[in-house]
């Protein structure tokens, strides 16, 4: 799927049927493969969008076409920007990260995109979901952005779907870090880095405590996954 099509789905939500918006990359595989209510969580979903050069190479091994990497960093932003043609404004409500940043992030959506009205936000560490849940059916958005991390954010949208929609709520996004990089919190890799699909690089370097595990050690079990998919298929005649 090409990322105007994406758009173009996903903003015709907000006036038709609610639809949830995942992004799937190779640590996310991962996770699915001992999480059975995250799994569950995805295969319920709308919207699965493919994140990251893993994906790719995977979806290539398993004969898949991925016309175009629809990662949540640029793929949000972009949708934000697409809502500008609607005649009235969305409104949004943020849930996720720590209690310090939380306003700071909401501000930063607000100023630029200026057509999306932030209606309220909760930091992700809350004791139960009743609590979010009575605040975000106080303020009735349009959209819901996570960023709670993988796979609390997925979890959340999963258990909670029925109730969001009651309250009105037409997208429920899981974004991740992209409100963290919105603000500056974590900065992108060059463009260069982008373009040439490295950005996983970069935040290595970045923060090489918390990310080797995902990118180096966890790579292995991610190419297990791959290689078991792959000659399941092939002995099935999936891939010629």
């Amino acid at each position: 799927m090409m990322r105007e099509e994406s758009l173009l789905l996903a903003s015709r939500c907000i006036d038709g049927a609610p639809a949830r918006v995942f992004f799937v990359n190779a640590h996310c595989v991962n996770i699915a493969q001992n999480n059975a209510e995250y799994r569950a969580a995805v295969d319920a979903a709308e919207f699965v969008f493919n994140d990251g050069v893993g994906i790719e190479v995977l979806c290539a091994a398993l004969g898949v076409e991925v016309s175009q990497n629809l990662n949540g960093t640029d793929w949000i932003p972009a949708l934000f920007r697409s809502l500008r043609k609607r005649e009235a404004p969305c409104t949004l409500y943020f849930l996720g990260g720590v209690p310090k940043l939380v306003e700071i992030k909401c501000q930063v959506i607000s100023r630029r995109w200026p057509h999306i009205r932030v209606v309220g936000g909760k930091d992700g560490f809350l004791p139960s979901d009743a609590e979010v849940l009575e605040d975000i059916r106080r303020c009735s958005p349009d959209i819901v952005l996570l960023g709670m991390g993988v796979p609390r954010q997925e979890l959340f949208l999963h258990r909670n779907w029925q109730d969001l929609c009651e309250a009105g709520v037409k997208l429920g996004i899981a974004g991740g870090a992209v409100a963290d990089f919105l603000i500056g919190a974590v900065p992108r890799a060059p463009k260069w880095m982008r373009r040439r699909r490295l950005e996983w690089a970069y935040r290595l370097w970045q923060e090489p405590g918390r990310m080797f595990s995902r990118y180096v050690l966890r790579s292995f079990q991610f190419l297990a996954v791959m290689i078991r998919e792959w000659w399941g298929r092939r002995v099935t005649g999936k891939i010629t």
